[in-house]
């Protein structure tokens, strides 16, 4: 029987995903044309611990990736279709994450209230008059008034999982809100303290610092992206990550060069008065 991590893996081969396996804050990172993901496969999703979910999360901010925590339980079972969250980080289970890469609809999210779907109030209108079904009528089936029901065409509304299947039966799907899977997150600003980040920033990169994965920062200037680790004891998964999602990697090191990998010494780096100078130093390399 194969494990969780690689049933993922499989999928998104299937997918034609181009995939690498990590270890750290997120076990996979893949890219499909503009899409990447990053994941964090747990049997248990409540062991997701804050300090790994803000470093998956900062990780994905800073180049633009998708974070997401696949599981089948959270001490309980996880339902299929349904979306859960984890310290922001969107939770599905295995059936789940395959029928969302073939673009199935998800509007079931688990709250503290407990399953609700967010109904789009314009497109139940609409439907209802396309169906013409008055509103005494569709508020009997719905068992709510009919001044409830008006506000729910308004203003649109949350509603329970068993409202939701009410509706479901007499519209389908289309009059709810999709929730958005695989929306990247928005770039998050942070102040940076070693002397390499702030060398990028005075280079004009956005910068990012990272920690429980294998760069220590991420710099991204117009269309160019560059994962750094900053040390002589680099992973093999940086040029893994760098060529899935795209980037270019980087080596700051003390004594030892990488193989296959462009390097420089602290003092080397410092040296760059252009950013310009750093992408073709990279460039050349390749």
């Amino acid at each position: 029987m194969k494990s969780g991590k690689d049933q993922v893996l499989l999928t998104l081969i299937q997918e034609n995903f181009i995939v690498k396996a990590l270890t750290g804050c997120c076990d996979i990172v893949a890219r499909k044309d503009d899409r990447i993901l990053l994941i964090k496969i747990l049997e248990d999703a409540n062991a997701m611990t804050a300090e790994s979910a803000t470093e998956l999360l900062k990780t994905a901010a800073a180049i633009h990736a998708t974070p997401l925590m696949i599981s089948e339980k959270a001490t309980t079972k996880l339902k299929d279709y349904v979306v859960y969250n984890r310290y922001q980080i969107l939770t599905i289970n295995n059936t789940t994450f395959q029928a969302s890469l073939h673009d199935a609809p998800l509007f079931m999210i688990s709250k503290k209230s407990g399953i609700m779907a967010q109904l789009h109030g314009e497109k139940v209108k609409e439907c209802r008059e396309k169906e013409d079904i008055s509103l005494g009528k569709l508020s009997m089936q719905l068992g709510i008034s009919k001044r409830m029901l008006t506000r729910y065409e308004q203003e649109g509304a949350e509603v329970s999982i068993q409202r939701a299947l009410k509706v479901y039966k007499i519209f389908g799907n289309q009059v709810f809100k999709n929730v958005e899977l695989f929306s990247t997150q928005i770039e998050q600003t942070q102040e940076v303290s070693s002397d390499i980040s702030l060398k990028f920033q005075n280079l004009g990169f956005a910068v990012t610092e990272t920690k429980k994965v294998p760069f220590d920062v991420v710099a991204q200037k117009e269309n160019t992206l560059i994962l750094t680790k900053i040390g002589d004891n680099v992973h093999r998964d940086l040029n893994n990550i760098s060529h899935a999602i795209g980037a270019n990697d980087l080596a700051i090191i003390s004594k030892k060069k990488p193989m296959n990998m462009p390097s420089c010494t602290k003092e080397e780096f410092l040296e760059f008065e252009k950013a310009i100078e750093l992408i073709k130093f990279i460039q050349e390399y390749q």
